[in-house]
């Protein structure tokens, strides 16, 4: 089923009472930032589904466990009660879901295989940023610390 917001597109995959599993289109922000926009998917939510706006920890994020970038498209499962949301966010924690992400990219790979383990965090300018590993006990390093999410993207060149 395609409904969504004015500018893009969102396709129902699946519903329950629990949680819906959308198609979220390339373009949508998950939900606002400082700059407060409106054509998110969080906005969409609460429209179409005004219970859902108490379900989560984060009044901007209603029902969201998982998130993709803006300008990355696809599935996403969003709870539509408390119990499901943290029964989701707990396997999300505990990394018994599995993200798999198919990415184009421009250029020479080196490596058919390889993993990316850097931690991330925003940046000065509110974009997300990877943060190099560093040695803490280096003492030259004491003011370079920054921390920042795990991250680890395990690939495949195909």
């Amino acid at each position: 089923m395609e409904i969504g917001t004015s500018q893009h597109p969102i396709y129902i995959i699946a519903e329950t009472d629990d949680y819906l599993v959308i198609d979220k289109p390339a373009g949508l922000l998950m939900h606002e930032t400082t700059k407060e926009e409106e054509d998110t998917l969080a906005a969409w939510l609460i429209e179409k589904y005004p219970e859902i706006n108490t379900v989560g920890e984060d009044p901007k994020r209603p029902g969201m466990v998982h998130r993709l970038d803006r300008e990355a498209s696809g599935v996403l499962v969003v709870a539509k009660t408390q119990p499901i949301f943290d029964h989701l966010k707990a396997q999300f924690q505990s990394r018994t879901i599995d993200k798999e992400y198919t990415v184009l990219v421009h250029g020479k790979i080196v490596n058919e295989y390889g993993i990316i383990d850097f931690p991330i965090d925003r940046g000065r300018e509110g974009r997300m940023v990877s943060r190099p590993k560093t040695d803490p006990l280096k003492l030259k390093n004491i003011s370079r610390l920054e921390e920042g999410r795990e991250a680890r993207t395990e690939f495949f060149v195909e």
